[in-house]
């Protein structure tokens, strides 16, 4: 009989002579071992460029995964991955005051 336990599976077994069940750790077989996603590495190339026009204002430019590269940036579980964002560009203002 397996019972699960809270990280591994045991396995109740005949009685050690005192009239309680021993429980003892059972094999880990392929059925019981946690399945686990390994995603491939990947590089991203991102570039950015700022310009002062005065002492208060300056613009900013981004391009975020230059190369537009597909890949997997985590997963939940073993069924499901989520896919990053493709090439993204972001203009921003920045003023002081």
């Amino acid at each position: 009989m397996f019972m699960s336990g809270f990280d591994s599976i045991f396995a109740v077994g005949e009685s050690n002579g005192n009239g309680k069940p021993t429980i003892t750790p059972a094999p880990i077989t392929a059925r019981h071992r946690p399945r686990t996603l390994q995603l491939p590495s990947y590089t991203t190339l991102d570039l950015s460029a700022d310009y002062t026009f005065s002492k208060t204002t300056q613009v900013g430019f981004r391009i975020r995964n230059a190369t537009d590269e597909l890949y997997a940036e985590s997963a939940y579980g073993n069924t499901q991955v989520l896919i990053a964002n493709p090439r993204t560009y972001e203009l921003s203002l920045r003023m002081r005051f």
